[in-house]
């Protein structure tokens, strides 16, 4: 791994920024909002949600995916043809 600036690059990943810096200039901006006219504020909540949505895993979610994965390596569960089927895909 070789650290440049506030980056660190390494063969697992392209770039990652150090978890501190990120924190800083996302409450730096967070900070800000309430400063943004009501349809930015509005807009910027929207894509958090999105965001979080889409990156964020609830507990029940990763239970059932660790769950799901766990029954495949033991060769349980359905074929996914079967299950495309079943949907008509």
């Amino acid at each position: 791994m070789r650290r440049s600036g506030t980056l660190i690059r390494s063969k697992s990943a392209n770039v990652l920024y150090f978890g501190h810096m990120q924190t800083k200039d996302l409450k730096k901006v967070l900070d800000r909002i309430p400063t943004w006219p009501r349809e930015a504020q509005e807009e910027a909540l929207q894509s958090l949600r999105v965001i979080e949505e889409d990156f964020v895993v609830d507990g029940q979610l990763a239970r059932d995916l660790s769950r799901a994965d766990e029954e495949i390596r033991r060769g349980e569960g359905t074929p996914q043809e079967e299950v495309f089927e079943r949907l008509g895909l």
